[in-house]
C-alpha cells in the first residue's frame, strides 16, 4: 500500500494504489487534470454507461467501422465486390455471397438485312452477305455460359426446281478459323414463279470456355443443277432478280444463356 511519504515525494510504486484505497466521492472532476493519459491501459466501463445519445452524430462509418458490417446490423456481411455478379443467399441460407446473375437468358442480339440481294455463284459454297458474313458477334459474360444462334432467310423458287443447303459457323479467334455448328436445307419444284423457300437454322455453340467474342456467319451452297440465287425476296413474279422485300429480308439472332439453365449434349 502507498504511504503518505511515498505519495508526498512522488515515489508511488506501480499498482500500489488499489480501488479499495480510494474512498467514494473523494476524487472529483476538479481534482483531475484536463487531460487524463490512459494510453496503454484498459478502461472498463459499466454496462449502459455509454448511451446512444452520447454517440449521436459522432460515429464515422468511413473511418471508425472496420471489417464487414453484419447483416443483423444493416450490412451485407461482405467486405469486397465481384464484377458482373450479384448478391445472393448462400446454399445454407446463413449468409450472403456473390454469385452469377440468374434468370437464364442474359442477353440477346438480333441482326437483320432489310433488302434482298443476288448471289451470282450460288452453286459454289460461299459466305452470305452481311450480317451473315461474320460481322455479327456476341461476347459471353462468363466462360461457362452458352451461346445459342438462329437464322432465317428466303431463297427464290424460280420456274424450276431449286435445292440449297446452308450451315452456321462460329469463331472465337476473330475469324482466323471457323467451326460448323448447325445446318439447314430446302428443296422445291414448280413450273411457274412462286414464293421463295425458307431456310431456318437453330443451334447451340458448344461451350468454348472463353469470354472472347463469338463471331457467327452463314455459309450457303446451292445444287449444281438447280440453285437459288435470289435471297431475301418474297416476290413470286421474278426469277433470279432482287424482288420486293417486306421489312426484313433475313435475320440472325444470338443469345447468351447462363450455364445454370443451359447445357449441350453431343453424340457422334
Amino acid at each position: 500500500m502507498a504511504t503518505y511519504s511515498s505519495i508526498k515525494y512522488s515515489n508511488t510504486p506501480t499498482n500500489s494504489v488499489t480501488t479499495a484505497d480510494i474512498a467514494d466521492t473523494t476524487i472529483s472532476v476538479p481534482k483531475l487534470s484536463s487531460t487524463l493519459d490512459i494510453s496503454g491501459k484498459t478502461v472498463t466501463l459499466p454496462n449502459t454507461s455509454v448511451t446512444n445519445a452520447m454517440l449521436a452524430g459522432s460515429v464515422d462509418l468511413t473511418s471508425k467501422v472496420t471489417g464487414a458490417l453484419p447483416i443483423a446490423n444493416g450490412g451485407l456481411g461482405l467486405s469486397s465486390v465481384t464484377a458482373s455478379q450479384a448478391v445472393k443467399v448462400n446454399s445454407g441460407a446463413t449468409a450472403l455471397e456473390f454469385g452469377d446473375v440468374g434468370g437464364g437468358l442474359l442477353q440477346m442480339k438480333t441482326f437483320r438485312k432489310t433488302s434482298g440481294y443476288l448471289q451470282s455463284s450460288s452453286a459454289s459454297e460461299h459466305t452470305m452477305a452481311a450480317p451473315f458474313d461474320g460481322s455479327a458477334s456476341i461476347t459471353p459474360a462468363a466462360a461457362t455460359n452458352y451461346i445459342y444462334a438462329e437464322c432465317c432467310f428466303i431463297i427464290d423458287h424460280g420456274t424450276t426446281w431449286r435445292s440449297n443447303k446452308a450451315f452456321m459457323q462460329f469463331s472465337t479467334n476473330g475469324g482466323s478459323s471457323w467451326t460448323d455448328f448447325g445446318m439447314g436445307a430446302c428443296t422445291s419444284y414448280g413450273q411457274s414463279n412462286m414464293f421463295g423457300n425458307t431456310i431456318w437454322i437453330s443451334a447451340m455453340i458448344p461451350n468454348q470456355s472463353t469470354t472472347n467474342a463469338h463471331l457467327v456467319r452463314v455459309r450457303n451452297d446451292g445444287h449444281d443443277s438447280g440453285n437459288g440465287k435470289e435471297y431475301g425476296s418474297g416476290d413470286e413474279s421474278t426469277d433470279n432478280a432482287a424482288g420486293t422485300t417486306r421489312g426484313t429480308a433475313y435475320t440472325l439472332t444470338l443469345y447468351e444463356y447462363n450455364s445454370s439453365v443451359a447445357s449441350l449434349v453431343s453424340e457422334s
